[in-house]
């Protein structure tokens, strides 16, 4: 049949078949569509074949307009046009029905759902697809809330997408174009796995799918993918709208682009738990790695190692140099651990570096084969902390000391960890820095003991339980007493006498050697003057000083105010420093000293020759004389080497006007030694050991111009 045989129904616009697309039935099924009620058309490869006057009037067909032959996609919004086509061309697979929006000409649109009719195509009539057209319910609620919805996120920072029953996104807002960059005509019908950014694994969907389905409401964060390809968080919010018997109908996903959050919150977190200055993981980073090793070396039955590592000898850097010059000195330190542990045996991505505090790092060494394994990497990292460090005009050589435990051999918990570490630590910078010790439970009982002579120090200075003794300086020449040292003993009701060598580093650590030395220079002093009376010839006495009261501003004030309220006369007062203390501060030793020979006060260098100072630094500092070490001493008769050394310090020190004493004198044979090289003063057990201020009173009351009586036999000091 031709055009003008179709049938004239009510409804139907004449619209011919095209080509061969048309059959023998295709009349009667138009004139079948022209019977039924509703709005009808066939659609052929997406082209306009048969539309009756309804759906003409839904698409906005004006009267008398002829849209034969013209796509279908056409009559509705640009971009519901994309998504209808690729329905249209996949009919048989995709759902039988679809929303479309259609302009109405007033800046206002109209929604319409087509229907497919027959979408197994089991009809053979039809030269096409068969659709049913109808206005979408304006009552209806779900749209209802999209439509409010909508409007509420347009101007939002927040995506929001909108899934029917099968997930396919029927609505997202301009929100969502901004956030991920797709368009909204690029997304309608597809799923939202589109944006999946392969971070998350199935088991994450499937808790995200249960939580969703029992309680209708899910929300987290989530990794998603741009259209850019960009993988980027978001904070995203699913609720289910469930119809009257229960079953999800829709689902809103409300998300947000947390971007900057997570950039704030890692740098807030980098903040929290890594070292600013060396960019290592910091204490408490350290705390919770060593945790993890812990438990992984649990289930892996394997060991670890802490190496715990301190610079020796920083706070002489930081005042020499400054803070500054410091802080480089422990970015380089960082940046050596770290290929200490880089280079051993390839990469090793489980070994970790730490800064915990100040001038304190501490080493993981995962994975331990044996013992030998921790040892050969703290030698490296001790070796390479010794390679020489360039500061401008400067040059440095520093060195640390290092503690290692082993995991689960010595400790088997974070704390227990640490403090064995620190232990063993401890104990190589006691012998001698420079060096790394293991952990023993010895170091541990150590560690109790001193912890129990700290308490004990602590009650002793309360108590006043240090006392002084004198040992005489006699003069090499007669024998006569010329001046006394005061030392400083401690006898404890409980440990007895505690050595000095014991005591005076516990008096330096908790920072009373200012308060202690203070004491013994106003006790001896007053001592002194009382003595005044006993001999015709001046006493001098001897002084130890510490580095603590070099180091403090008050020092010079101090002296000069226990000179004024015991009357001692300023050259009758020597203080003695060694060689280590004098030239910890150069500069500052030089400042102090010459406060004290502004007001008179005698300055002399103990145990000279073990140190490192030279004779051009002792004028510099204004010394007045010099004492040689009891090591030189105890071996000048007998080694050819102290010997000359002995020689050399006195001939050296005469050289520019010093008094040599010479301490630690046994034998007779010593003391006619060290008198034919012209040593003024000797000191030691030949002539007394240190005794108390009432056995020094008895030995003036008794000096004569005789010289002291020898003692039967000389004793250790």
């Amino acid at each position: 049949e031709d055009a003008s045989d179709l049938p004239t129904g009510p409804n139907r616009l004449g619209l011919a078949p095209v080509g061969d697309a048309g059959t023998d039935l295709f009349p009667r099924f138009c004139r079948l569509l022209d019977a039924i009620e509703g709005a009808y058309c066939i659609v052929h490869d997406g082209r306009l074949r048969y539309l009756d006057a309804l759906a003409a009037s839904l698409l906005g067909i004006a009267p008398g307009e002829d849209p034969s032959g013209r796509p279908l996609t056409e009559y509705v919004l640009e971009d519901d046009a994309t998504l209808l086509g690729e329905w249209l061309a996949a009919a048989s697979a995709t759902k039988p029905e679809i929303h479309c929006r259609v302009p109405t000409g007033d800046d206002d649109m109209r929604r319409i759902r087509l229907t497919l009719i027959d979408p197994d195509k089991t009809a053979v009539f039809a030269p096409g697809l068969c659709l049913a057209l109808a206005e979408a319910p304006t009552n209806d609620t779900f749209l209802d809330q999209v439509r409010l919805k909508a409007s509420v996120f347009d101007n939002s920072l927040e995506g929001v997408i909108i899934c029917d029953d099968d997930l396919r996104m029927l609505m997202v807002n301009p929100a969502f174009t901004a956030i991920t960059g797709y368009r909204e005509h690029e997304v309608l019908g597809e799923k939202p796995s589109i944006l999946s950014s392969g971070r998350h694994g199935p088991h994450f969907y499937r808790q995200m799918w249960e939580i969703l389905e029992t309680s209708g409401h899910w929300e987290g964060e989530i990794w998603n993918r741009r259209k850019s390809g960009e993988i980027y968080p978001e904070y995203l919010s699913i609720t289910a709208l469930h119809d009257a018997e229960g079953i999800p109908k829709h689902y809103i996903g409300v998300f947000t682009d947390i971007s900057h959050r997570k950039l704030t919150d890692d740098q807030i977190h980098r903040l929290v738990h890594y070292d600013t200055l060396t960019n290592l993981p910091n204490r408490e980073l350290f705390r919770q790695q060593l945790r993890n090793r812990i438990v992984r070396a649990g289930r892996r039955r394997s060991k670890f190692a802490v190496i715990f590592i301190d610079v020796d000898r920083f706070k002489s850097i930081n005042d020499t140099l400054g803070h500054r010059e410091g802080d480089k000195v422990l970015q380089m330190m960082a940046h050596r651990l770290e290929n200490s542990l880089r280079n051993r045996d390839g990469a090793r991505p489980h070994d970790i570096v730490a800064r915990l505090s100040g001038d304190e790092f501490a080493v993981i060494v995962d994975d331990l084969r044996s013992r030998d394994d921790v040892a050969l990497v703290a030698e490296k990292i001790l070796e390479k902390i010794k390679e020489p460090i360039s500061l401008g005009e400067y040059t440095l050589r520093v060195e640390a000391s290092a503690g290692i435990t082993i995991y689960p051999d010595d400790a088997d918990n974070v704390d227990d960890l640490l403090r064995n570490s620190d232990l063993a630590m401890y104990n190589a910078k006691q012998q001698g820095r420079g060096r790394y010790r293991c952990f023993s439970p010895m170091l541990r009982t150590q560690a109790r003991e001193h912890l129990q002579m700290l308490d004990a120090l602590h009650q002793a200075l309360d108590e006043q339980q240090f006392e002084l003794v004198y040992q005489p300086q006699v003069a090499s020449a007669n024998g006569l007493i010329r001046g006394v040292e005061a030392l400083l003993r401690w006898q404890h009701p409980k440990f007895g006498k505690v050595p000095p060598s014991q005591f005076i580093p516990l008096l330096e650590q908790e920072g009373q050697i200012q308060r202690v030395g203070l004491w013994v220079l106003e006790r001896s002093c007053r001592q002194a003057m009382e003595w005044k009376a006993f001999s015709s010839l001046p006493i001098r006495l001897a002084v130890n000083l510490s580095l603590s009261q070099i180091r403090s501003p008050d020092f010079a004030d101090e002296v000069r105010g226990v000179l004024a309220q015991s009357g001692m006369p300023p050259a009758c007062l020597e203080v003695e420093l060694t060689e280590s203390v004098a030239m910890d501060d150069v500069k500052l030793t030089q400042r102090v000293l010459g406060r004290l020979k502004e007001m008179g006060v005698r300055i002399s260098i103990d145990d000279f020759g073990t140190g490192y100072s030279s004779l051009s630094y002792l004028q510099y500092l204004n010394v007045d004389a010099l004492k040689i070490d009891r090591s030189f001493i105890d071996r000048c008769l007998e080694n050819r080497s102290d010997e000359l050394i002995v020689r050399s310090i006195v001939a050296l020190a005469h050289s520019i006007d010093l008094e040599v004493v010479a301490e630690g004198v046994e034998t007779q044979a010593q003391r006619e030694f060290l008198g034919g090289l012209g040593v003024e003063l000797l000191q030691g057990y030949l002539f007394s050991e240190p005794v108390s201020a009432d056995e020094i009173t008895r030995m003036l009351e008794a000096q004569s111009e005789q010289a002291l009586p020898l003692r039967s036999a000389p004793r250790s000091q």
